[in-house]
């Protein structure tokens, strides 16, 4: 599982603007692997303004503002210095190398939109600020941690310290939990260090609103570890963080709403309905944007049995727009 877990980083996201370009692909240049769209590496790459190289094994993708190295034997991303490991994985079929949806939206900053029977890729316009990734790097013969977290600059210094304290003050509290845990440790010496890791990912980046997923993953022995999952959505206007509530206009009954989409989500999906005992979220459910749609996060054992991960719910804004509040319709479209 640490494999699929992002490590420390120093990278920058930057307003794309000008023209609405876009690429169409039709869905016989896509790759289907165990159910997974792929898409074509080099052509997606090339419309989004890289350099692609290829030597066996490696990809590097070269642009003026990023570089990313890939290695298709262990699907390791390496994004000016951010490492990542990919999930779903890259494959290499027949010389083209296919790469899944997020890493497009994710890594390249590509909206990717089903359209007549086409998948339509547009730039994706951003909001103009920075992001420093920060980190936390312990080792000894107990503990080995390993902690990223990003800070920002570019915004009104009065919004830019309520967006920097908010994560730095979590960050300091899941810090100090784990080294309050290795005092106990040496009293009790572990047969193998204990693992700790924070990861994030920036999921939305535009219209005022930034939107990061955390991850941890904590590995004290036995079968596996265990992760959670947990989110800052920030208005850059203000610098405050949105709440479930703060999303939806104030008559509107937003949880059975969102309870029936995420029921009928789990009756198509490729389980029994008794695999999972979801019965409703609650008000201060996980949550983050996307480009074009509002995803609740549910951590594991809360509604289904480890093997099912961490399981996410996407809601598109589409679905959401007449009960979303007004001055969050126009921004989400």
């Amino acid at each position: 599982m640490k494999r699929y877990l992002l490590l420390p980083t120093l990278f920058m996201l930057c307003a794309c603007f000008g023209a609405a370009e876009s690429l169409l692909l039709n869905p016989a240049e896509l790759h289907y692997f165990h159910g997974e769209e792929m898409f074509p590496l080099r052509k997606v790459a090339e419309f989004a303004g890289y350099l692609v190289h290829y030597i066996p094994g490696e990809i590097t993708l070269t642009s003026p503002q990023k570089e990313l190295y890939m290695n298709l034997k262990d699907g390791l991303l390496v994004a000016n210095g951010h490492r990542v490991f990919l999930w779903p994985e890259p494959c290499l079929i027949d010389s083209v190398c296919y790469v899944p949806v997020n890493f497009l939206q994710d890594h390249l900053r590509l909206d990717v939109k089903s359209a007549h029977g086409q998948y339509e890729i547009v730039k994706a316009a951003e909001n103009q600020l920075q992001i420093k990734n920060e980190t936390v790097t312990y080792t000894d013969q107990y503990l080995n941690v390993q902690m990223q977290y990003p800070q920002v600059d570019g915004l009104p210094l009065d919004v830019q310290k309520l967006v920097n304290s908010a994560v730095e003050e979590k960050v300091t509290a899941l810090k100090k939990t784990v080294f309050s845990d290795r005092e106990g440790l040496l009293t009790d010496p572990p047969r193998i260090p204990y693992d700790y890791y924070l990861n994030y990912l920036v999921k939305r980046n535009r219209d005022n609103i930034l939107s990061i997923l955390f991850e941890d993953y904590y590995f004290t022995g036995g079968a596996h570890g265990i992760g959670y999952k947990f989110a800052f959505n920030f208005d850059l206007e203000t610098g405050r963080q949105y709440t479930l509530p703060d999303l939806f206009a104030p008559e509107v009954n937003y949880i059975a709403f969102l309870n029936e989409q995420i029921n009928e989500q789990i009756a198509k999906s490729n389980f029994e309905l008794d695999y999972y005992w979801f019965e409703s979220i609650a008000q201060d459910q996980v949550f983050y944007f996307t480009a074009d749609a509002l995803v609740i996060c549910f951590q594991s054992y809360e509604i289904a049995p480890y093997a099912a991960g961490k399981p996410e719910f996407a809601i598109s804004f589409s679905q959401l727009e007449e009960i979303l509040h007004p001055r969050l319709r126009e921004r989400l479209k």
